[in-house]
């Protein structure tokens, strides 16, 4: 293939995931935690600071991100989606710019592709809403790319760069630490001159020192590193150890199995790939982002669907080179064999997974069936918190303020609503916040409710009642 081809197959790559995703953005919210992104955006631009006006467990680039695209489009959920898929498009110029740098221009374009197909082939529609993890693969990507520039191509600059770009990645979502790790020991066991090796690692080290000083800076800054810590870091370990031994084993076991089983046809390709390719500095290192990323996946200890999109870009890379071969062997009677099974495999996921994403193009242009759809538990929550916020909006003025007992915070962005305390959520089954279940916290929080009473209380929870907790009976 030429280049200009491999400029068509990442064109390609970009309306195919315009094509798969947009169906699925008829629903204000394509992924819960976008509530939170939305939220927080909006708190931002009314002039609130991250984790003393909102409580958090997440790092703050997707915040800054989300309130970038409301103040350049407005604060409305299509915002989001459509940022959404401009990290898509970028995730896939990038895997297209490292397959034509260090491979062929073919291969980076396949790999666009099957990026493209990939993160939209599996937990339908949870994997391709606005989520931290493709954000951080934006980052971790482009880390990448500079890295090998400057391991291949010997740019110090690129060094300096791959460094601050993987502390992006990390600050982003802090299991991205294995793939800066994995940067790090790549820098330093090069096999090169010393001098250049140790020039390289140093610019790398220098551009991650500035990546975490300038999130430290923006912290010290708004006065809550102290906040920052006891919640997004301090509680983030709380949260991996909710799962305990016996069950984070079974998930390991059980979670990649059905990732691999899913994804047969990728790892098909990669397996076809790798004859012939592993000499080559660029495949080890992306080989190598790979292992990393399962380490990621696996450090999360909770293997939702989510987590898995850091393997998919190495996972495209490495099956483009094997996609390429078939490509170039179909005159073959084996190749021709391999390459139905490969299609076999992927039509079968393609179909389980994107059944609901037909399903929703035809809702496009009928939209009172999707009114009455019962099959799908996304359709039913959304009608129920749209209709639900639009009764708190119709039932309050613009400067009330309400609270939710429970997990839901889409109602305080659908019904144009302030919090009436500091959390999005008020979860004492999932122990958000922290310690939510406690009495002390629930006194504290329903006194500060009645010093400052909420229009609405809304209680979402199905078995832990508002009122069978302390404090809060007194409020209602």
């Amino acid at each position: 293939m030429k280049c200009n081809e491999g400029v068509r197959l990442f064109l390609a790559s970009c309306i195919l995931s315009l094509l798969l995703r947009a169906p699925h953005f008829q629903h204000p919210f394509t992924f819960i935690d976008e509530a939170w992104w939305a939220v927080g955006a909006r708190e931002l631009l009314q002039g609130a600071h991250l984790y003393e006006d909102v409580w958090l467990d997440k790092q703050p680039p997707i915040f800054w991100l989300c309130a970038l695209l409301f103040r350049v489009l407005g604060a409305r959920m299509e915002a989001i989606h459509l940022g959404s898929l401009l990290l898509v498009f970028l995730v896939c110029f990038l895997l297209y710019s490292i397959g034509r740098r260090f491979f062929s221009a073919a291969v980076g374009g396949t790999a666009a592709v099957l990026y493209a197909l990939a993160s939209t082939t599996f937990y339908t529609p949870r994997i391709i809403g606005m989520n931290t993890e493709t954000l951080m693969v934006v980052f971790a990507s482009a880390a990448v790319l500079f890295a090998l520039e400057g391991l291949v191509a010997n740019k110090p600059g690129a060094c300096f760069l791959a460094g601050a770009l993987a502390a992006g990645a990390t600050i982003t979502k802090p299991v991205a630490a294995t793939e800066l790790v994995l940067l790090f020991g790549l820098f330093l066991f090069a096999r090169r001159p010393a001098s250049i090796r140790w020039s390289s690692l140093g610019l790398f080290a220098g551009g991650a020192l500035l990546g975490v000083a300038a999130l430290l800076a923006y912290l010290v800054e708004h006065g809550t590193l102290r906040l920052w810590w006891e919640q997004s870091i301090a509680y983030g370990f709380s949260y991996l150890t909710q799962v305990d031994g016996r069950t984070y084993l079974g998930k390991l076991v059980i979670a990649p199995a059905s990732f691999a089983l899913i994804y047969a046809w990728l790892w098909l390709l990669i397996w076809k790939g790798g004859a012939g390719a592993a000499e080559k500095t660029a495949y080890r290192v992306v080989g190598s982002w790979l292992v990393s990323a399962f380490v990621g996946v696996a450090l999360g200890r909770r293997f939702y669907a989510n987590y898995f999109i850091q393997m998919l870009p190495p996972m495209a890379l490495l099956g483009a080179v094997g996609a390429l071969r078939l490509w170039k062997g179909r005159h073959l009677p084996a190749e021709r064999r391999t390459a139905k099974i490969v299609s076999t495999a992927f039509l079968v996921s393609f179909v389980w997974f994107h059944a609901r994403t037909l399903a929703h193009v035809y809702f496009l242009f009928s939209p009172e069936a999707h009114d009455g759809v019962q099959v799908w538990g996304m359709c039913r929550e959304n009608r129920k918190v749209v209709e639900v916020a639009r009764h708190l909006e119709s039932r309050t003025d613009p400067g009330d303020r309400i609270f939710v007992w429970g997990s839901k915070s889409e109602l305080y962005f659908l019904s144009k609503r302030a919090m009436a305390t500091a959390f999005m959520d008020f979860d004492v089954g999932a122990d958000v916040p922290r310690n939510a279940a406690e009495k002390s916290t629930c006194r504290a929080t329903a006194e500060r409710l009645r010093g400052a009473p909420p229009r609405y209380v809304v209680d979402v929870q199905r078995t832990a009642r508002i009122e069978n907790f302390p404090g809060f009976s007194e409020l209602l």
